[in-house]
Formats: structure tokens, sequence, C-alpha cells
């Protein structure tokens, strides 16, 4: 060996042999073999000084590396690939330790809320939620994620570097050691602010609407395929004498109709379920008996597929046009 018959590199024998004569042996030190066919391996060496009879030899063995080699490298791999895949992944993800100190948090993390790496790692995880979410976490969430081990679908509010707030929602797990206490939470989190943002548009635009057909004074109303109350605004219910939508609500309006005329109602509303649109004038008597004529216009009213979900129907008090035009004819017939 001193002559570097099974030394790949002079220089890890040199190394070998001073450690050799200060220490009087070596262990487990990693260097390359070129083996009797000429293949160079990777080993951990070990050898020892020994003195038999007189004369000194060294005991030396070699302990073949290329195993232990392959596994550190698919270890190097998968570490790359998970690495990529956390920095990668299009949602935030943090990683916190037992005292709400951030430890890890990824490249989508970091592009969101406009920090750099060096910004956010060793801070509390709550510096960068508003006020009310970081005592909603502290108070109430927490307790519940180191009870529980996992949390689901929280809504937070982050604040951006440059102070915009971001609303998203929190699920995370725990890890625990040995002995079962929470160690650290992985934390997967969606930025909800351009849903939220829809939503509120759209709650505003409903309420609008909803102010829109309480101001009509004629009588809007939605039925189902039966003829029974959906919706109605307020003229529609002064106009059947009901003193709300919840003593109608459900409630089949044929009750409300004469009976000469229920079935050219019922017709109409099964042709609007079928996508056509109509009119009928027809008798009515409300919920105090009043007695009145009445002009409706129905259309069908389609949901996102575009399948019908009820009649939209527009009604109008025409008792006295009816009765104009009674008198007219009367006049006419004397």
């Amino acid at each position: 060996t001193s002559k570097g018959a099974v030394w790949a590199d002079p220089a890890d024998r040199d190394r070998m042999l001073e450690k050799i004569r200060t220490d009087g042996e070596i262990n487990d030190m990693e260097c390359r073999l070129r083996m009797h066919t000429g293949e160079i391996r990777d080993v951990l060496f070990s050898s020892r000084l020994m003195e038999i009879e007189g004369k000194k030899y060294l005991l030396s063995r070699a302990h073949d590396m290329a195993e232990r080699k392959q596994s550190e490298l698919a270890l190097q791999r998968s570490e790359v690939k998970y690495r990529r895949l956390y920095n990668e992944t299009p949602v935030l993800l943090h990683s916190v330790d037992r005292d709400g100190i951030l430890v890890e948090v990824n490249d989508f993390w970091l592009k969101t809320l406009g920090y750099d790496r060096k910004e956010v790692i060793g801070r509390r995880f709550t510096d960068f939620y508003t006020a009310a979410s970081k005592k909603y976490a502290e108070e109430i969430v927490r307790p519940a994620f180191f009870r529980d081990g996992v949390v689901d679908n929280v809504s937070y509010q982050f604040v951006k570097k440059n102070g915009d707030v971001v609303d998203v929602l929190l699920s995370a797990t725990a890890e625990r050691d040995a002995a079962g206490n929470v160690v650290r939470s992985q934390s997967v989190i969606r930025d909800i602010t351009e849903r939220k943002r829809m939503e509120e548009a759209l709650s505003k635009s409903e309420k609008m609407l909803q102010t829109i057909i309480e101001a009509e004074p004629e009588c809007v109303k939605l039925l189902d395929e039966n003829a029974r109350v959906i919706m109605m605004n307020r003229a529609g219910l002064e106009m059947i004498q009901a003193d709300s939508l919840d003593q109608v609500r459900g409630q089949s309006v044929c009750p409300l109709i004469t009976s000469d005329d229920c079935p050219a109602f019922m017709d109409l509303t099964r042709r609007v379920f079928q996508g056509e649109s109509g009119t009928l004038v027809f008798g009515g008597v409300g919920m105090k008996g009043r007695h009145v004529w009445l002009e409706t216009h129905a259309v069908p009213l389609r949901d996102e597929k575009n399948e019908i979900t009820a009649p939209l129907g527009l009604t109008r008090d025409v008792t006295e046009r009816k009765r104009a035009v009674e008198g007219l004819r009367e006049k006419e017939r004397k």
C-alpha cells in the first residue's frame, strides 16, 4: 500500500501515513482506491499500526461506499426535487416552530407579500398579520392547533410589505416529536383576495338589484314550477294584500287567481319553464278579499349553466283599465 499500488490519489496515501505516524491509527477516512480490475471505488478506509514478534504491520480495512454514495445522491436529488416543488408551488407555504417563529417560507410566499427571505425568517409569523388577524390567531387558532394538531381554511388577512392587505385561507398540520409534542407546523395558504373582491362586488350588485326591485312600483316575483312563491317585492305583496313575504313564500298563488283563469296561469308557467315568454290578463282575489284584474308578463330566468330556474314575472294592476274598457263597451251596447 505504501507504494501506492491501490491508491487512486497519492495524496490520500500520504494523508493516511501521516495519521498513522502521529496517532498509530486512522478510522473511516474517505478516499478512492483502484481495484485490480482498474475500477476506482469510493471507500471508508481504516488502518491500525500493530507490532507482532518485533515487526510492525498495518492492519487495514476498506468499506465500499458505493451503496452509501448512491443513497446520498438519491437523497440529494430528492431534496432538490422537493425544494423545487416547494418553491415553485403557486400557493403560499410556510413553516412555524412551536414558539411561533417562521423557519421556512417558499418563493411564492415572498413574491406575494413582497419580502426578501432574510426579512422574514426568524420573525414571528403574526408580524405579517393585520391586528385583528393577529389577535384571532393568538387567542383562538393557536390554542386549537396545539390541541388538535390541525386547522383548516382559517380566514386571515396578511399585510404586504407595501401595506396592502391580502385575504387568505390557511390550513396547517403539526409535526410532533417522539413524545407527541407539537414542534413545528406546515401551512398551506391560499390567496383569496380577488375572490373576496368579486364576492363583495357581487354582494353590492345584489343589494343594488334588490333595492331596485323593492322600489319597482309593479309586482316583481319568482315562482317555481308549481306556481309557488319564491320571491316577491313589496309592491307585489301589497297587490295581493299580504303583510310579509313569509306569509306567502312557498305557497301557491292559485288560490289568489280566479278559478276561471287559474288553468291559463298554470299553462303560462309551464310554457315559461319550456323556454317561452308570455303575457296573461287574469282575475285575482287578494288575501283580504279584494277583487282585481292583473296583467303579468313572464320570462325564463336562467342560471350560469343556462338552465331555467324560475319564471320571472312582472305584474301590474289593470283593474281601472279593465273597468274603463268594460264601461266603454257598455256604452257602445247602449
